[in-house]
This record gives C-alpha cells, sequence and structure tokens, in this order.
C-alpha cells in the first residue's frame, strides 16, 4: 500500500513538471513582445549605451578620488594637531598611561616620568 501511495506522488510530481513546461513556453511565446532578431538588435544597442555608461561611471570615480585626497590633505592639519593635543594630555597625565601586560603591570608609555610597575 505504500508502495501505492510512493508511485502516485511520483506520477504527480512528474505531471506537475510536465505541465509547467509547457505552460511556462507557451506563456513566453504568448507575451514575447520582439522576435528574436529584434532582440538581439537591442541588446546590441545596449551594450553601446553601456560604453558611455562606464566613460561616466569613470569620470565620477577620479573625481570622487580628486576629492577623497583633497578632504584628506585638509583633515591632515587637524589629525597633527589632535595627535600632538593627546601626547601633551599624555604627559601631563598624573595616571599610568601604557599597555597592560599579562602580569598585571603597566608598561609606561610617558618618557617623562619615571615607570612604575
Amino acid at each position: 500500500m505504500l508502495r501505492r501511495e510512493e508511485s502516485r506522488h511520483d506520477f504527480a510530481f512528474i505531471a506537475g513538471v510536465i505541465i509547467g513546461a509547457i505552460t511556462g513556453a507557451i506563456t513566453t511565446l504568448a507575451l514575447t513582445p520582439m522576435s528574436g532578431n529584434e532582440t538581439r538588435e537591442m541588446i546590441r544597442s545596449k551594450v553601446g549605451d553601456m560604453d558611455e555608461i562606464k566613460g561616466r561611471a569613470t569620470s565620477v570615480k577620479d573625481k570622487a578620488t580628486e576629492r577623497a585626497s583633497s578632504v584628506a590633505e585638509s583633515a591632515k592639519p587637524m589629525m597633527d594637531k589632535a595627535k600632538a593635543k593627546t601626547t601633551e594630555m599624555v604627559e601631563k597625565s598624573p595616571l599610568p598611561v601604557g599597555e597592560d601586560k599579562a602580569d598585571g603591570t603597566v608598561t609606561e608609555m610617558n618618557p617623562s616620568r619615571p615607570a612604575t610597575s
């Protein structure tokens, strides 16, 4: 009995695949607005448009790279100022500033004060 049910399910599946394939083929033929030659010609014209788009994208990329370089260059003085201020604050700090070692001691990064372990 179980064998008969499996056979019925297999037949239903295969029938569904065949009916689906036929339905898909008919729908494709009915809804395709152009012939194969017309479709190929349209694809060729779109590829030509892609060259123009590629040129524009390259131009935008070059402008963005130039702008990023400009922003980085203008940010450099601010970064240098922030780095100097941070170094100044580390030197003035009464607390140990540095790296914690595995044994719980601190590697001193402030060269103006004697190291404390």
